[in-house]
């Protein structure tokens, strides 16, 4: 079981080096103002990029254009980034260095992308943990929308909410009430259908960059499968109640949630596991029998790599920590000779890693558990518990 597993991993290992982000169809305008059409490297970018990889055409060498040659670039479909010179806040997010409760001003040149555009734009920047929102109107300058949290004399925090005051005077329809602009949440889906109300209030036609659907930040499966589980166990104090218990099949059965992060083109999402599992086996040692019943429930929380092979076909990887949180059910490991008392399960943290292959709803994985601590009530007891699971998934809900 082992073998097939490091099998699996050096197979997938060496598909990703021809499952790499793809040139797409795109064009850029450069200093002069031509349009150029070609091929770029769609990174989905999370940090708003300084620079593009691009072709000309599918046989041309690579090509890379700095931001100061590059006014504005797109991907046909998909989205939209220009260049700026602006005033940036760069006051740091994290509320210990920062007791001013105006922006700090930098000016700079830099890539906004294009969240929606029409007579009222909305853009976005982000450089790791800073996150800003920009706005225009017509022909007027990109201006960053004002949203600070900051440090009171009394360590409190508090907000400067200026891009409230900011939408109030320059993008409000006549309809628009005071509470409405007082409760906008300074985040992209709460300002982009401000913007497009806006729009359509009057009577301007937008386009939204990037729209996402919910089914495609999401999805929902049925993860049954099979473990092959080795257990032993020792005590401290006297070896002759070590035990080698057989190694057994058993089934599981979870549901698995993945929250996929919208950026470099959702190869990245998070999991959330939870698992039943069983597993009944008998053992020996010098004393007796022995027989070890083990039901739980565990939740598993994670991170997967998918790699993108067509509309229908990838691969994945996934890491998982267990919590020593779960529900064992009072699992316990008997023995059959006098004054032996029965063990209670009582299970610690531990990971595991795996990786498989989804086709449309049908998904297959094998995954590798580190040992995990099963006794861990007892100073004197301590266990090796160990599992190799073969697992089917079917997709209930959102996109592969």
């Amino acid at each position: 079981m082992k073998a097939i597993f490091t099998a699996l991993i050096i197979t997938l290992l060496a598909t990703c080096s021809f499952a790499q982000i793809t040139f797409e169809k795109a064009y850029f305008i450069n200093s002069i103002n031509q349009r150029v059409d070609c091929l770029i490297k769609n990174y989905d970018w999370k940090n708003n990029p300084t620079e593009i990889e691009y072709k000309t055409d599918e046989t041309s060498e690579k090509q890379t254009a700095e931001i100061s040659s590059i006014k504005e670039f797109g991907i046909s479909g998909y989205s939209k980034f220009v260049r700026v010179q602006t005033d940036v806040d760069r006051s740091s997010p994290d509320m210990s260095v920062s007791s001013q409760s105006s922006p700090e001003w930098s000016h700079e040149e830099i890539f906004l992308k294009v969240l929606l555009e029409g007579g009222a734009s909305l853009y976005f920047y982000e450089d790791g943990s800073l996150q800003r929102f920009f706005y225009s109107l017509s022909d007027t300058l990109i201006k960053q929308l004002i949203y600070k949290e900051y440090l009171t004399a009394e360590k409190t925090i508090a907000i400067n909410s200026g891009f409230r005051q900011q939408l109030w005077i320059d993008v409000r329809c006549p309809n628009t009430t005071m509470s409405s602009v007082g409760n906008l949440i300074y985040n992209r889906n709460a300002l982009i259908k401000y913007f497009k109300t806006y729009n359509d209030c009057n009577g301007n036609s937008f386009v939204e960059y990037n729209k996402k659907g919910k089914g495609e930040l999401f999805s929902l499966r049925l993860v049954p499968g099979i473990n092959y589980t080795t257990i032993s166990i020792a005590n401290n104090t006297s070896n002759i109640k070590n035990t080698d218990f057989k190694n057994v099949m058993g089934f599981r059965i979870g549901l698995e949630a993945e929250a996929i992060l919208p950026f470099n083109k959702n190869k990245w999402g998070l999991l959330f596991e939870p698992t039943y599992q069983y597993s009944n086996s008998t053992g020996q040692n010098s004393l007796g029998h022995a027989t070890v019943q083990y039901n739980s429930i565990e939740f598993a929380v994670g991170v997967r790599y998918n790699l993108f092979l067509n509309k229908n076909l990838s691969l994945y990887f996934n890491g998982f920590y267990i919590p020593s949180y779960s529900t064992d059910f009072h699992s316990t490991i008997d023995f059959d000779y006098p004054f032996a008392s029965p063990l209670n399960i009582k299970s610690m943290g531990s990971q595991a890693f795996g990786g498989g292959i989804k086709h449309k709803k049908i998904s297959a994985e094998f995954r590798y558990y580190t040992n995990r601590e099963i006794l861990g009530s007892y100073l004197n007891w301590y266990s090796d518990y160990q599992r190799f699971s073969f697992l089917i998934g079917y997709r209930l809900y959102g996109k592969n």
